[in-house]
This record gives structure tokens, C-alpha cells and sequence, in this order.
């Protein structure tokens, strides 16, 4: 007897981020995401559509509690 396979949802750190939910997250704007993003201040952003780039949720998440830690 052969069973349905059971769907798991990926962990918070696999979750992929749009710009808009980036925003949502950090309270900056695109542009300033990008600027960092191009000194290498933030992270980096993958390109998974041709028209289509993410950010990982735990890589923003890390990057947060970096700038919470340094404004201690």
C-alpha cells in the first residue's frame, strides 16, 4: 500500500524575500537596499526568474541582528 507523500514547508531560512517584503522587514527603501547592496553592506539578491529576484529570509534576518548588535 503505497501512501501520499507528505508536503513540508521550507524553514524560515529557505524562505525566498521579494523587495517589498524586505522593506517590510528592514523599514528601508529599495534604493537604499541596493546602495548597501552594492558596497557590500547587504545581501545579496539572486536572480531565480528572469525577472525575478530574491533575497534569503535568514541572510536578511542575520543582517538585522548584525545592525541591532553594532547600534548597541
Amino acid at each position: 500500500m503505497s501512501t501520499a507523500p507528505v508536503l513540508q514547508f521550507p524553514s524560515t531560512s529557505h524562505q525566498f524575500l521579494r523587495i517589498k517584503d524586505v522593506c517590510s522587514l528592514t523599514a528601508l527603501s529599495p534604493s537604499f537596499i541596493y546602495a548597501l547592496q552594492a558596497k557590500g553592506q547587504f545581501p545579496k539578491s539572486r536572480k531565480i526568474a528572469s525577472k525575478v529576484s530574491v533575497w534569503l529570509a535568514s541572510d536578511v534576518h542575520e543582517w538585522m541582528e548584525q545592525q541591532w548588535e553594532q547600534a548597541a
